[in-house]
């Protein structure tokens, strides 16, 4: 439904004694129950309950696997189950980092899980995603760059041939200025889970930091067709539309992708941001200014349409407040620096110049 999702997988595990059972339930959003099944025995038998279980999810929900994802889920899951738990938690609020706070609380799950169990692959997979995170999205810190480096280089000494920990690099090389490295790394995790979006969604970055803007379009309408209903993938394609300037088409992708997640922070920013390049800034503060909850993007974005309209006191909180919850924003220090000009404070404007300056040079040694 609202979420994007074409089912849910839920549930529970009940110890007694030597004696494990667990139960599983596999339903769509309208209620309809695909698969209600009970799972037991002493933990001898856990490895073998597992990968029954799991074929059994993989044939009530009718998703298509390759060979190696077979082989993949015979296999006994890579954490314990202590520590997977935190890992589900961390990955469930990492898929919804557009939600304030939602990026930090993942990264102190997926250190929970790490903690329990320090060969956890997909605890230490997520621990780089969201250090990574945090990295882009609050500002440059090569400190949060090697972290991430170094949990990645865990995963892949336990699983080095995992399609999840080469995207991961992938993602870590197109971030770091090698473009090239990324593509390559991708198309092997293209080539070893071609029914999944998501590789098809981040080579299409990989090709627009390459100017190969016609060929990632490409790449994110098969990420589409393979998964229509991820707002993800409708963000891409409108943030593709809007940077090749045919603003029309990325409002049209947006409100697309809206239609699907409706409460998607990143689609009403980009949504709006459309709305203003398409000349019409009206419609474009209403959305911002309807949004209780905004984040520091948000508050910037809104800033600078207030600059337009010459209203810098109210741009000028704004920023300050967008700057509180992102301090290591280059953009937006510049952007405080243009609004305290026009109020007339030369020093504090130059001061968050030469702040600006700083964090572009710190983000420009990484990348």
């Amino acid at each position: 439904g609202a979420l994007g999702i074409d089912a849910v997988v839920a549930g529970e595990v009940l110890v007694a004694g030597s004696r494990r059972e667990f139960a599983i339930r596999v339903q769509q959003p309208d209620g309809t129950v695909l698969l209600k099944r009970t799972y037991g025995g002493g933990p001898a038998d856990i490895a073998v309950l597992q990968r029954k279980a799991v074929a059994d999810v993989v044939a009530a929900i009718n998703v298509r696997v390759t060979a190696a994802d077979r082989e993949r889920l015979r296999r006994v899951p890579a954490c314990r189950d202590e520590a997977y738990a935190d890992y589900v938690d961390g990955r469930a609020l990492l898929n919804r980092k557009d939600i304030p706070g939602n990026r930090a609380k993942a990264e102190q799950a997926f250190g929970r899980a790490v903690g329990k169990d320090r060969d956890c692959v997909p605890g230490l997979l997520g621990l780089a995603d969201s250090l990574w995170s945090a990295f882009t999205d609050e500002g440059p810190d090569p400190a949060l760059v090697d972290r991430a480096r170094q949990a990645l280089d865990a995963a892949a000494a336990v699983d080095p041939d995992s399609p999840s920990t080469k995207r991961a690099y992938a993602v870590i090389y197109l971030g770091t200025g090698r473009p090239e490295q990324a593509d390559r790394a991708i198309l092997d995790v293209i080539e070893r889970r071609p029914f999944d979006d998501e590789p098809h969604r981040l080579r299409a970055e990989i090709l627009g930091r390459q100017g190969r803007t016609e060929e990632a379009r490409n790449e994110l309408r098969q990420a589409i067709n393979l998964r229509p209903r991820n707002a993800a993938n409708h963000v891409s394609l409108g943030n593709s539309h809007f940077w090749a300037g045919r603003y029309g088409d990325a409002i049209h992708t947006y409100i697309q992708g809206l239609a699907i997640q409706p409460d998607n922070m990143w689609l009403k920013t980009n949504l709006a941001a459309a709305y203003s390049y398409n000349g019409e800034p009206r419609k474009a503060i209403a959305l911002y200014e309807s949004v209780s909850d905004k984040d520091a993007t948000m508050m910037s974005n809104l800033a600078l349409l207030y600059f337009d309209e010459r209203r810098y006191q109210e741009a000028a909180e704004l920023l300050t407040r967008a700057l509180a919850l992102e301090p290591r924003s280059a953009v937006k220090h510049g952007n405080l620096g243009d609004v305290y000009r026009r109020l007339g404070r030369e020093e504090d404007a130059t001061e968050e110049y030469r702040l600006a300056a700083r964090l572009m040079g710190e983000q420009l040694k990484t990348d």
